[in-house]
């Protein structure tokens, strides 16, 4: 079964009465030496609707940060709201001479996987157009311990072509770091639907 057609028949396995999302699983190739997991930047042509991300600027550039999309920005004061647990939030960006105001929480953010580093590319001089990628889709990717990757790709009411794009930005992102073995699609509920991964 080609891309294609896995598209539309995993749209017709849809179960729940919401809109489900449509969900893309690699398996990757073990690797000669050293972990399986890996991670790495992703930004896909069409974003899924819904996924609305709330990101804290650590930063001393406060409006240009906000005007990027930024939920919330500041220094000193912001970072003392977030340790008390009054800041509700997904993604930290941070200039890197305010990393000393994020030592305290270090521990914390590093065990969520939320901590600033520059691989991620939330570490930053430029944090407003850090923020202005991740609001246009560009996300880090974490493979699980056995290197599988899991990813929403769209929804049941996305544009087929949007879903196939998305799939081959995925796909080639990964080849970038990690051989192929298996790849299927499933919707939120459904079941997962191999395709044939020469096509």
């Amino acid at each position: 079964m080609n891309l294609e057609e896995t598209i539309k028949n995993a749209k017709k396995h849809q179960k729940a009465n919401f809109k489900e999302s449509i969900e893309l699983h690699i398996k990757t190739k073990p690797p000669k030496e050293g972990k399986a997991d890996f991670k790495f930047l992703l930004t896909l042509p069409h974003q899924p609707k819904g996924e609305n991300f709330k990101i804290v600027a650590v930063t001393s550039k406060v409006a240009g940060a906000k005007k990027a999309g930024a939920k919330y920005a500041g220094g000193e004061e912001l970072v003392k709201k977030i340790e008390k647990g009054k800041v509700d939030f997904d993604i930290i960006g941070a200039e890197p001479k305010m990393m000393e105001l994020l030592k305290p929480l270090a521990k914390n953010l590093g065990r969520a996987g939320k901590m600033p580093t520059e691989k991620a590319g939330t570490l930053t001089d430029d944090v407003e157009r850090t923020i202005k990628e991740i609001m246009a889709g560009r996300r880090e990717v974490k493979s699980d311990e056995q290197g599988g990757i899991h990813l929403k790709i769209g929804k049941t009411v996305s544009l087929d072509k949007e879903i196939l794009e998305n799939i081959k930005e995925a796909i080639n992102a990964v080849k970038g770091h990690r051989g192929i073995e298996e790849i299927s699609l499933s919707t939120t509920m459904g079941k997962a639907i191999p395709f044939d991964l020469t096509e």
